[in-house]
């Protein structure tokens, strides 16, 4: 990123990466945009606004709106709570760990 910046001129980055949009913090001729996508009769509307957007499981929602069978979408679902939950214990686990080990 340090190499866009750099260069001077205007770059379009488009990504899912939502913590690159810390960069506008850090860079003050970084800006942040995002689409608003509206959802009416399995239609997507996007619209082009200012800032970072953070949509819970895009993915499956897109899923949803593309037709994908319902059991998918579903099965979908259940695996991405069963990584949510370990990404959680794991973060806990480190929590507590280090815990331990400052108070130790």
């Amino acid at each position: 990123m340090d190499a866009l910046m750099l260069i001077l001129r205007y770059t379009i980055f488009a990504t899912h990466m939502e913590n690159l949009s810390d960069l506008a913090t850090l860079y003050p001729n970084v800006k942040i945009l995002h689409f608003h996508v509206d959802i009416r009769n399995n239609r997507l509307d996007f619209k082009l606004k200012d800032g970072p957007r953070h949509i819970p499981h895009y993915g499956l929602l897109l899923a949803g709106v593309a037709g994908l069978p319902n059991p998918v979408i579903e099965t979908a679902s259940i695996i991405t709570s069963r990584i949510i939950e370990q990404v959680m214990y794991i973060d806990y686990s480190l929590r507590l760990r280090m815990m331990i080990l400052l108070f130790n």
